[in-house]
């Protein structure tokens, strides 16, 4: 919660800082954020020299109250429907793949894993990623994770083949990808190895 008689200029700041880190603005003044990262929300209030002007706190739902008010604010705050329309254009894109990845020649391999990190980032950092509680029942997101999950492990083998086949660095052929990047939407060291 931002002070009502600070700087509109601070204000401003803060609000479009915040907006980036994820939270969304419930009220005038007012920022929520569902898993918020205590240390760049106080670098984002430092660097505005907001400290004095900005109360930060954790708030919880009673369970004596419907949740449903919460979850209707949320699908508001966070413009759910726009995500939800993302993550359904994402499965549109890619589902029709998914029969078909663990065969495609290793160039169509690292093209298609190339396009999928890159859509599947592009709808992530729009996702505010509610607790499930606050989701619909019928979330994209859900079935659009597990799609990722599922294809890029069916492509990884094929498409690190083709990095190794046509990049050389200067230290000579490229080295074997390290263990996060064969574990990336949870995708098996056996799928990295082409096994």
């Amino acid at each position: 919660m931002v002070r009502g008689d600070v700087r509109a200029t601070v204000r401003q700041k803060l609000k479009r800082e915040l907006l980036w880190e994820g939270f969304g603005a419930i009220a005038p003044g007012v920022m929520a954020h569902p898993n918020a990262d205590l240390g760049s929300l106080r670098e984002i209030v430092q660097a505005a020299r907001a400290q004095d002007d900005v109360a930060v706190m954790e708030a919880s739902s009673l369970e004596a109250f419907s949740i449903r008010p919460l979850q209707a604010l949320m699908h508001q705050t966070f413009k759910l429907g726009d995500v939800a329309a993302a993550w359904q254009a994402l499965l549109r894109r890619f589902t029709p793949l998914a029969g078909d990845a663990a065969g495609l020649a290793p160039a169509d391999a690292f093209f298609v894993r190339t396009l999928l990190v890159h859509e599947y980032r592009r709808v992530l950092l729009r996702d505010p990623n509610l607790p499930e509680a606050m989701l619909p029942q019928d979330w994209p997101g859900r079935t659009a994770r597990g799609l990722c999950h599922t294809l890029y492990g069916a492509l990884l083998g094929a498409s690190e083949d083709y990095l190794h086949r046509v990049v050389e660095v200067a230290d000579g052929s490229l080295q074997d990808a390290n263990r996060s990047l064969r574990l990336r939407f949870g995708a098996s060291a056996q799928a990295a190895n082409g096994n």
